[in-house]
């Protein structure tokens, strides 16, 4: 396993890194809201205000418990992504822990007094793992932001795929040893759990946006039938 040290490079070329993430809690919101008005214009109920009334409670109630579910998951996940990486530099590679700057954002870009344009990327540390034919090669999350930063469901699928690679590789392998075999495969479980909390985190994270979606929308809804019901009365008849 390679030096997990990490870098902050200067450079002139960023690579985008999970640009998509942020647009699907966008869209995790959107279908709460396309979901909360097909229950409003499905659901049979008389058009008075406690009907209303009771069907936005009861979308409000379900997007309630489903926030409560998730912030569940989301905080053992965490917990056990700062446990293990606790674990895999204090106790497996007994060396002190790359913690990141929180001040310090994934990416910069600065224009220069002269005109000149620097960018910049944060670099996590990135572990590798001899596979046989070939080292596998995945970003370390760290801190909360990491998660969102890095691709943490390809790396955490690049290890899963080739994990029985791996294993038969690490006790299979006679060659010069550096480290114990114990100590490379702990280093990958570890890796690869932490991997996966984060992945579960994500998770989480959808379901809690699509939950206050289904509250926000289910508000909006209420307000907009009591104020509109016989023009939506009409409509939906």
């Amino acid at each position: 396993m390679k030096s997990l040290g990490a870098c902050y490079k200067i450079k002139r070329r960023i690579r985008v890194l999970n640009k998509c993430g942020g647009y699907i809690y966008m869209v995790c919101m959107l279908i709460s809201f396309l979901l909360t008005f097909l229950i409003f214009s499905t659901v049979t109920i008389p058009l008075d205000s406690i009907g209303i009334l009771s069907l936005g409670a009861i979308v409000a109630t379900f997007g309630a418990a489903l926030i409560t579910l998730a912030d569940i998951f989301e905080k053992d996940r965490y917990e056990r992504i700062k446990e293990n990486i606790s674990i895999l530099y204090e106790d497996i590679l007994h060396e002190k822990a790359w913690k990141r700057w929180g001040f310090l954002k994934r990416k910069y870009i600065m224009k220069l007094l002269n005109n000149d344009v620097v960018k910049s990327e944060l670099k996590n540390p990135t572990p590798s793992f001899d596979v046989g034919s070939h080292e596998i090669v995945v970003n370390l999350p760290t801190v909360l932001d990491d998660i969102f930063d890095l691709p943490v469901f390809k790396d955490c699928y690049t290890m899963r795929k080739y994990r029985d690679a791996f294993m038969t590789t690490c006790f299979n392998n006679k060659k010069e040893k550096t480290k114990n075999e114990m100590d490379i495969f702990s280093s990958f479980e570890c890796v690869y759990d932490t991997l996966r909390s984060a992945c579960i985190f994500r998770i989480s994270r959808c379901i809690k946006e699509f939950s206050i979606g289904l509250i926000v929308s289910s508000i909006l809804m209420v307000g907009i039938s009591l104020k509109y019901a016989s023009l939506i009365g009409i409509l939906l008849g």
